[in-house]
């Protein structure tokens, strides 16, 4: 991706997130707020119609008991005023037109009906022997007479245990309810809301009269009865809150104080959010346009912040192709872009030069690989060799090994293949020697020479050749093996170890030098080699005296050496 679109995408979502991140975090507090809103509404509708419920019930029932009370006096009375007192009394209450005052002996009723002038005889309802049973053992007992009425049975006070026993059952209307929930229901709740009543079996008691909620039916599948458990008796209890119902209902539960009844009001949660959804509609419209404005001026932003800075990854392009010729000059800005514009030009600049230094280095360790190791390469580039004439005392170990009677062998070959067996032999032994850490000085025909503890200081050097000589036998073992089938040829070593003190450094003269050391003990380790056998690895008194154990040497005596006047003492190395 450029960093134009980049920059783009960067002012654009600078510039878009204040119009949009009130998005989600201002909506779902609003959508929070009307659920809320709606549930407190609800529960306040819920207790409304409670009070109605309660004040229509709670009448009739006071009404009730207050004619149960006269008709029990009047039959302790004189009759003539008796029946005017009951008359009276009837007359003046507000919620029974029609009454039946029921007089049981033994198993057989017998009733009187009372009802205010004009009023429908037949709506008094009948009196049933188990209603009148059972209001024996409570104050007053309650039943559906039919869908608009209750039937309510008190039991009459008895002047003495024979007496017979009376009842007055009185007829309860629900239309008056009916009418209270329609009126709470049209005021205060919004479309899509249901009004209604239930007993404690979770029964429709009584619903607005456009409801289309059949009366007496079970409605427990609703999820709004769910939060309240149970209709508990006592004072009233009200809840609300959310259920889920198709989609979500947000409702309330109101119970009432005299009968157990409940106040339920159910809404579908979509339609209390409806304002909620018009109003993200409008805000998400406007976000949108907010955003494409934004947009646009990030983009108009965004080419003109990047100019200069594609300016840079151009003449970053130019660098790293290493066109120095191709560098652009300074564009005269003076902001932080122009410094870093300078500071570009100057790397390209300082690499440039470095890469002409970086070729004479090269140069350098090309014209030094064809006489020098890669270790003192290394050393005399980086500058810590002195590549002067002359050297300084050092303790050394110098190891010679030379391929036993080789040279019978190369007269019967090829020069070139006699070149390819010693190059392959010689591989293999330079990778032991600087396996133990010791440098090739040179290799003298058919003979190798190993320098331990230079040009850098090594501790334990003695040890360190013996383990090279060690592991050099102990590969050809092996080798010889291979050498025998691939070249038909039959290689041994003899080897020769010593140390001690010699002058290593740059030997020969100004326009050609070798890095070497001289001294008796490079003597000593070749003749040592020069004597010893096939497969024989000889140590001078110098390398046992400074060896810290671990190796088993043999001593061969005292010998008298090529060269020297002087009989060296001699230890075979046993492998």
């Amino acid at each position: 991706m450029r960093i134009t679109t980049k920059a783009v995408l960067l002012f654009g979502v600078v510039a878009v997130i204040p119009a949009v991140l009130p998005l989600p975090i201002v909506l779902p507090d609003y959508a929070d707020a009307l659920l809320v809103a709606a549930q407190n509404e609800q529960l306040l509708v819920a207790k409304e119609a409670q009070t109605a419920v309660d004040d229509h019930v709670g009448r009739a029932l006071e009404d009730g008991r207050m004619l149960a009370a006269v008709f029990s006096r009047a039959s302790r009375v004189d009759p003539d005023q008796g029946a005017e007192a009951v008359k009276l009394s009837f007359e003046a209450q507000r919620s029974f037109d029609v009454a039946r005052l029921v007089v049981l002996r033994g198993d057989s009723p017998r009733s009187t009906l009372f009802a205010k002038p004009g009023a429908d005889k037949a709506e008094a309802p009948e009196a049933v022997l188990t209603l009148l049973q059972a209001a024996d053992d409570q104050p007053y007992v309650t039943e559906f007479l039919d869908m608009k009425r209750l039937v309510l049975v008190f039991a009459l006070e008895r002047t003495s245990a024979s007496a017979p026993k009376g009842y007055l059952v009185l007829p309860l209307y629900l239309q008056p309810i009916e009418l209270a929930l329609e009126s709470n229901a049209a005021l205060r709740l919004k479309n899509g809301a249901e009004l209604f009543v239930v007993d404690a079996e979770r029964k429709l008691v009584a619903a607005p009269p456009q409801s289309t909620r059949p009366r007496r039916k079970d409605v427990g599948e609703l999820c709004t009865l769910s939060l309240l458990s149970g209709l508990p008796s006592g004072p009233p209890v009200g809840v609300s809150g959310v259920c889920n119902d198709n989609g979500g209902v947000v409702g309330a539960v109101q119970t009432t104080a005299n009968l157990r009844w409940a106040v339920v009001i159910a809404q579908p949660k979509a339609v209390v959010l409806s304002e909620y959804e018009a109003t993200r509609r409008v805000l998400v419209f406007a976000a949108l346009g907010a955003a494409a404005v934004a947009m646009l001026l990030a983009l108009l932003a965004g080419r003109g912040v990047t100019r200069p800075v594609l300016r840079l990854v151009d003449q970053a392009r130019r660098i790293g192709t290493r066109g120095w010729e191709r560098l652009l000059a300074h564009s005269g800005r003076s902001d932080e872009l122009g410094e870093l514009e300078t500071e570009l030009l100057a790397a390209g600049t300082g690499l440039a030069a470095q890469e002409k230094q970086l070729a004479r280095e090269a140069q350098v360790r090309s014209d030094l690989s064809r006489f020098l190791s890669p270790e003192l390469v290394e050393r005399a580039v980086s500058g810590e060799l002195d590549m002067r004439l002359g050297g300084k005392r050092q303790e050394i170990s110098v190891l010679f090994a030379d391929v036993v009677a080789f040279t019978p062998l190369a007269e019967k070959r090829p020069a070139e293949e006699t070149v390819a067996i010693l190059n392959e032999l010689f591989g293999l032994l330079t990778e032991i020697v600087f396996r133990h850490g010791g440098f090739v000085d040179k290799f003298i025909g058919d003979a190798v020479m190993a320098v331990f503890g230079a040009p850098a200081e090594l501790k334990g050097h003695a040890d360190k050749a013996l383990a090279c000589a060690e592991d050099m036998m102990r590969f050809m073992e092996v080798a010889a093996v291979d050498f025998e089938q691939t070249h038909k040829v039959s290689l041994r070593l003899s080897i020769g170890v010593n140390s001690g003190e010699a002058v290593v450094g740059n030997i020969g003269s100004e326009r050609r030098m070798d890095y070497t050391a001289i001294g008796d003990v490079v003597n000593v380790a070749a003749r040592l080699e020069t004597v010893a056998q096939p497969n024989q690895v000889l140590v001078g008194e110098g390398t046992r005296s400074r060896s810290h154990g671990g190796f088993e040497l043999r001593k061969l005596g005292s010998r008298r050496l090529v060269g020297r006047e002087d009989e060296t003492v001699v230890y075979e190395l046993v492998v």
